[in-house]
């Protein structure tokens, strides 16, 4: 994972036309460090520095997510299945961090209770 990512990062980044320097520059991150993800001795950085890699580099944010390992093929296909489901992050995107906390603490709920219930059926 971590050389198919850093040699995916490499591409765009070359495909973009700037050097480690620019892209760690506009990134916020150190020079070095780009040069160990695209050498492959690190792993993929957290999902914050790849948002701001991915709008850097003008990429989607999702296809990074996905190289870095964070989004799993199941997960992207149903994204694809279930436009429901892409409106759903969207939205966590796009609204406040006050919405965005009371979305997350109703779905903790929901889960908290789901899983009650399904102990209760063993």
């Amino acid at each position: 994972m971590t050389n198919e990512f850093g040699k995916f990062l490499k591409e765009a980044r070359v495909r973009k036309g700037i050097n480690q320097r620019r892209l760690a520059l506009l990134s916020g991150i150190d020079p070095g460090y780009v040069n160990k993800l695209e050498s492959g001795k690190m792993p993929p950085p957290s999902p914050k520095v790849l948002k701001n890699i991915a709008s850097v580099l003008g990429i989607d944010e999702l296809d990074l997510y996905l190289r870095a390992g964070y989004i799993t093929d199941d997960l992207t296909k149903k994204f694809s299945e279930e436009p429901e489901f892409s409106m759903m992050f969207y939205a966590l995107k796009v609204l406040s961090k006050e919405e965005q906390k009371s979305i997350l603490d109703f779905v903790k709920f929901k889960l908290e209770n789901w899983e009650k219930t399904d102990k209760s059926k063993n």
